[in-house]
This record gives structure tokens, sequence and C-alpha cells, in this order.
């Protein structure tokens, strides 16, 4: 009897491990992570480069400038900016930068900021660019000579002890308004930087 009972709880331990090998692994494919996808090549991602390259120019350039009947070696700095029309180089005891694609240059003669001393390019009408000059002091009158051998208008600023100038072109259909004013006592210094501002714009067409 004893035998018989041992033979049978053997035969039912056999059953039972052998279902429990057979048992799928639902459970346990489960749990796993998701196999992860290796990107395909050419599906790289698309990125957003809406604006123009700006042109590759020296970073720094030397020009000569005349002071008083002398001859002087001036280097001039690079500016640029992406939503401007136009590089430019200023000289390196000037200090200046684009706003919204408007270029302000002033004095910074021996280290000394002055704003009084100022050229700019503005892509506005004259008629905007006066309204601000006015509210600094500015009148006009005409002049019967150029300043700027590309404008197509100018008037001469005036100021109490102040030299000015502005006048308004076009370039590619664009209406653009350039300028300058400066006290009296700068006029060698300012005026002769001038035409090495001028002279050095490079349009972004």
């Amino acid at each position: 009897m004893k035998r018989l009972l041992f033979i049978l709880l053997a035969s039912l331990f056999v059953i039972f491990s052998c279902s429990a090998d057979d048992t799928p692994d639902d459970d346990v494919a489960e749990d796993q992570d998701p196999p992860v996808e290796t990107p395909i090549d050419d599906q790289t991602a698309v990125t957003d480069d809406d604006t123009d390259d700006l042109p590759d120019l020296p970073v720094t350039k030397t020009e000569t400038m005349m002071i008083e009947g002398m001859e002087e070696e001036m280097t001039l700095n690079l500016l640029q900016d992406e939503e401007a029309d136009f590089s430019v180089y200023i000289p390196n005891d000037m200090q200046g930068g684009f706003n919204d694609g408007d270029l302000n240059v002033y004095a910074n003669f021996g280290g000394t900021l002055n704003e009084d001393a100022r050229f700019f390019i503005y892509e506005e009408s004259e008629a905007e660019v006066l309204t601000t000059l006015k509210g600094k002091g500015f009148s006009t009158e005409a002049t019967d000579t150029m300043a700027f051998n590309f404008t197509d208008t100018e008037q001469a600023l005036v100021k109490d002890g102040f030299v000015g100038r502005i006048g308004k072109f076009t370039h590619n259909d664009d209406d653009y308004t350039i300028g300058y004013y400066y006290p009296s006592e700068f006029g060698d210094g300012f005026s002769a930087r001038l035409p090495l501002i001028v002279d050095s714009l490079v349009w972004h067409d």
C-alpha cells in the first residue's frame, strides 16, 4: 500500500513539472521593454535655417586717412548683423552697432564715448528720422554741396555748435536715410573717419 501511494505521488509531481515547463512566457514578455528602433540614416532632423549667410569678410583691416594734412593709419573693425542689409567697418576709436538693421556709430576718441558725435544709416524715411532729430534740437536747411556721392537729396543739420548732414538714398528699391552730426571741435577727427566708414559698406545683395 505504501509503495502504491509513493508511485502515485511521484507521478503527480512529474505531471505538474511538465505543465510548468510548457507554460508560455507571455507574462515575462509583457514586462520587457520594447525593442529600440535604429534610426534610418536619411531620417535626419531638419533645422530651421532661414537666415542668409553673412559675407565672409576679414574681422579687421587697415586704411589710411588724412588728419590736418598728415597721413595716419587706422585699424577698422567689422560690424555685421543678420537683420542688417549691409556689413560695415568702423575705426578702432569709435563704437557702434546695429539695432533692427539700423546702424549707429559714435566717437570714442581717447576711450571716451560721445554720443553727440554720431554717424547713422537707417532703413526709415528721412521724415521719420528728422522727427527724432528735431527732438534733439536740430533743424534743417538747404545745401548746395553733397557729402555723399550716392544720395538723392541732402540737407544740412543745424544746431548751435554742431556740424551735420542728412540725406536719403535708395538701394534695391529700399529707402534709406544716412547722416551724421558732431560738435564743431570734433571736425578734423570725425570728418576724416567718415569716408572710411562709408567706403567700407558691403551690401548683402
